[in-house]
């Protein structure tokens, strides 16, 4: 017949709450604060000195200046000439400035069109 038995550690923790040798034990270490930093109730002498806009400007730059950084390293920092893990992203990022200022086939036709044109240029503004 198989017996079951808890863990020790549970067998331990109900051997403590069933002895009464224990129970008589005062509770006073579990309540006192150990290791904690003071609050400005119980030390007086503890003061922080910096307003609370610091925090605030602190946490803002951070949020701005971490983002500047990885976005500059990303795109422009030089690396040199050998290949690294940046190129693909700055291809196409190449890639996609050069479509921006670069007319597409239908917008060089519309402006060779104007061209052919012979649009009479009006005289500068000295002579009328």
């Amino acid at each position: 017949m198989l017996r079951r038995t808890a863990p020790p550690g549970l067998r331990l923790l109900g051997n403590l709450k069933r002895n009464p040798v224990i129970r008589a034990i005062p509770r006073t270490m579990s309540t006192q604060e150990v290791n904690k930093m003071p609050r400005l109730e119980q030390d007086p002498a503890y003061e922080d000195f910096r307003p609370p806009w610091v925090y605030t400007g602190s946490r803002l730059l951070t949020y701005v200046f971490v983002p500047y950084v990885v976005f500059y390293s990303v795109f422009f920092y030089d690396f040199g000439d050998r290949e690294h893990v940046f190129q693909p992203v700055r291809r196409w990022a190449s890639g996609q400035r050069e479509s921006f200022f670069s007319l597409s086939p239908e917008e060089a036709r519309i402006v060779q069109a104007e061209k052919a044109k012979d649009v009479v240029e009006p005289p500068p503004s000295g002579q009328q």
